[in-house]
């Protein structure tokens, strides 16, 4: 997507940020034939995602994935919406009717949402769509996927190969930079080791190989580009 694009749409109302997102959604779900599922990392942008996904579909799993890096409360959150069905309420309904619908205690409701700045009664009336929590065991369609090996092992075995977003950036930079020089595309590593000297601020010599590797791969595309 083009830096203005985004700009456009960042700039947009609230509503029409919405309908967009559903628009995509529903598309993709079209095109999979709803053979598909959604990343879900317990975070407020990946919760916000999926209330407004449940607002459309309830078929679509949600997968989280313990590394074992996670934070213990967003662990808790997971398996809380694993376990509550997200709920939309409609205007005029309230939580006496949200029990009935779901065969939920009343109780159950409002302690599954006791939690949250806004309190609520058994008659509490909603004025507006408003999301609430309904306990239901495995209700909320919510997949948590563990690897085979410990965080642990993994790094004992391979090492830590996660950069920060200055890496990050560094290499894209590298692997987007115009290799042509005249006429030709060569892959000169004299040439590299400059490129690589300028970023040492930001990359430190565990990547060096790495970065060698990207360059090369980007100018070798380049030429047969050209």
């Amino acid at each position: 997507m083009e830096r203005w694009i985004l700009r456009q749409r960042q700039g947009l109302p609230l509503q029409v940020k919405v309908e967009l997102t559903k628009l995509r959604i529903r598309q993709w779900y079209e095109h999979y034939d709803s053979d598909c599922y959604f990343s879900f990392s317990g975070g407020k942008q990946s919760t916000i995602l999926l209330a407004i996904i449940r607002m459309m579909y309830s078929d679509i799993p949600g997968v989280f994935v313990d590394t074992g890096l996670e934070f213990p409360g967003v662990r808790r959150f997971v398996r809380f919406m694993q376990h509550h069905i997200f709920h939309w309420a409609e205007e005029g309904e309230t939580i006496k009717d949200i029990s009935q619908r779901y065969n939920v205690a009343v109780d159950d409701i409002l302690d599954s949402n006791s939690s949250r700045d806004i309190k609520f009664t058994a008659n509490t009336r909603f004025k507006m769509k408003f999301p609430v929590y309904v306990p239901k065991l495995n209700g909320g369609n919510i997949v948590i996927l563990k690897p085979d090996t410990s965080f642990r092992e993994t790094i004992q075995k391979y090492g830590y190969a996660v950069g920060t977003k200055k890496v990050s950036q560094t290499i894209y930079k590298l692997r987007h930079h115009n290799f042509r020089i005249g006429t030709e595309t060569t892959c000169s590593m004299g040439m590299i080791e400059g490129m690589l000297e300028s970023s040492q601020n930001v990359i430190s010599t565990f990547w060096t190989h790495l970065l060698k590797l990207v360059v090369c791969a980007a100018m070798n595309e380049r030429r047969n580009i050209l």
